[in-house]
């Protein structure tokens, strides 16, 4: 996982929302100082921390993890087509 990417990913999502680090923190029950290292990308986060993050932000865990948001147009390689 991009400690980065993810970090990036949890404050524009937050922002989107229009919610304070504060705000946010509670909702995800965690503290605000974590949020804020989180989103600098300078540590890490756990499974639960995950878990937590993802059902504040509304959002499935699979876009935390990944640090971005899912592209549900783009169906998997099986079902298409063409061959790839």
């Amino acid at each position: 996982m991009d400690a980065k990417k993810i970090g990036t990913f949890i404050k524009m999502m937050r922002e989107e929302k229009k919610m304070t680090i504060d705000e946010f923190a509670k909702a995800a029950n965690l503290e605000s100082k974590a949020i804020i290292e989180y989103e600098a990308g300078v540590k890490k986060l756990n499974s639960k921390e995950l878990t937590n993050i993802s059902k504040a932000l509304q959002v499935p865990l699979i876009s935390v993890i990944w640090g971005e948001k899912p592209n549900w147009e783009q169906k998997p390689a099986i079902h298409r087509k063409e061959k790839l």
